[in-house]
């Protein structure tokens, strides 16, 4: 049997192409609520760290725009033929509205809120 060991990677490789690595990771997160979303199950949705990851990830980036008429984020998971633009994307899940807290790099999630509260019908449009 033989074995061929991982190619080594250093800090220069997150430096020289960081943007891959943050692709990767929004394909990774993606990636591990796919089972659920399929399941059609929101409330579980929302508990896993992929979940929040992506969340978050979102949040940051209207923090970062810094715009006062962003009060909340939502984001959503499609499905796409890549570079086929004859197939139309596939919406396959809405998150719910996040409100934006502009002085807290991360809100934490509302405590009582049921967790398809904020959206239309039950969050998933599979």
């Amino acid at each position: 049997m033989h074995t061929i060991e991982p190619q080594k990677r250093g800090l220069l490789d997150n430096i020289w192409a960081p943007q891959r690595r943050l692709r990767k990771s929004i394909f990774d997160m993606t990636s591990d609520l796919l089972p659920l979303i399929q399941e059609r199950d929101v409330d579980a949705i929302e508990t896993v760290p992929a979940y929040t990851g992506l969340r978050d990830y979102v949040l940051r980036l209207a923090r970062e725009r810094e715009d006062p008429e962003i009060a909340a984020v939502q984001f959503l998971v499609t499905l796409h033929g890549g570079y086929d633009e004859s197939v139309d994307p596939e919406i396959l899940f809405i998150s719910k509205a996040h409100q934006l807290d502009k002085t807290s790099p991360t809100p934490p999630p509302t405590a009582g809120e049921s967790p398809a509260s904020e959206r239309g019908r039950d969050g998933l449009l599979l």
